[in-house]
């Protein structure tokens, strides 16, 4: 008897909320990209839509086409609302380990990671486009103390930090021990980069597995 992934925590952050798995309406044949942030996650969501569309400037994010479960600022009957109006095959974005969602064998799950040291110094990037200050000691204007944040705090799952260099680990992890599962697709972010091809290609083979 194959043994499946269960839910065993619920991540909480500002506004975030990963037991939204729970009041999610599957259907058969949702795609889940779960990423750690600023791990490719909007370039998978562009190689989705085009294998849905044929095209890849198809608006993601929480208002378009991929929404984020976990995000909080849509209530889930509104999220399961129009999702469930879109006739086309569904495409949804998590920032949640492995065992912070649910897990349906008739669904697909991507998951794609990225060396953690480009992940520190895209979350750099991205603090320092923000319009308003971010309440996360890894944004420190201290180049010093915000690497030392980034390395040093530890995984924790409510406040949860998604950002931290052993939240990734821990990520990672959690996918990992069940790669063995035939709808669970690992990806490298530096694959895609040296050759999207090929990657392309392997997302494809897994979308007609299930």
């Amino acid at each position: 008897m194959t043994n499946f992934p269960t839910q065993q925590n619920i991540y909480v952050a500002e506004e975030e909320d990963s037991a939204r798995w729970q009041l999610f309406d599957h259907r058969a044949g949702d795609v889940f990209i779960c990423t750690s942030p600023k791990s490719g996650t909007t370039w998978t969501q562009a190689i989705c839509a085009f294998l849905i569309f044929g095209r890849g400037d198809v608006p993601s994010g929480n208002g378009g086409e991929s929404p984020w479960v976990e995000m909080t600022f849509e209530t889930m009957d509104a999220l399961n609302a129009r999702l469930n109006a879109q006739t086309h095959r569904r495409y949804l974005k998590s920032h949640s380990p492995f065992d912070g969602v649910i897990y349906w064998p008739d669904a697909i799950y991507f998951s794609v990671f990225r060396h953690p040291l480009d992940i520190y110094f895209s979350l750099l990037k991205h603090g320092a486009n923000q319009n308003n200050p971010v309440d996360n000691p890894i944004y420190n204007v201290d180049p010093v103390k915000s690497f030392e944040a980034w390395l040093t705090l530890p995984f924790q799952v409510n406040p949860n930090n998604n950002t931290t260099f052993e939240a990734g680990i821990h990520q990672y992890k959690s996918f990992l021990k069940w790669r063995h599962l035939p709808n669970i697709h690992i990806f490298h972010y530096a694959d895609m980069t040296r050759d999207l091809d090929r990657e392309m290609l392997l997302m494809t083979r897994g979308w007609i597995i299930c």
